[in-house]
């Protein structure tokens, strides 16, 4: 389904952008303050088959000091 489709995308987004892992915003929403607190925010990121752009977040592929 599109939740399956989605996290697919946003997998294979780990290897165009500087991350280990990348969420959605519902997803980042849902997490703790203490969870969200390293991933860093790409608004407006156009995800493959997707036709309007989506706000992600990134955890860096090396922790940011």
């Amino acid at each position: 389904g599109n939740t399956t489709n989605l996290a697919s995308r946003l997998q294979s987004m780990t290897r165009e952008l500087p991350a280990s892992m990348i969420i959605d915003h519902s997803t980042w929403r849902a997490a703790t303050a203490e969870a969200r607190r390293p991933f860093i925010p790409y608004v407006g990121t156009q995800i493959r088959g997707l036709s309007e752009r989506q706000d992600v977040y990134i955890l860096p592929l090396h922790e940011v000091a």
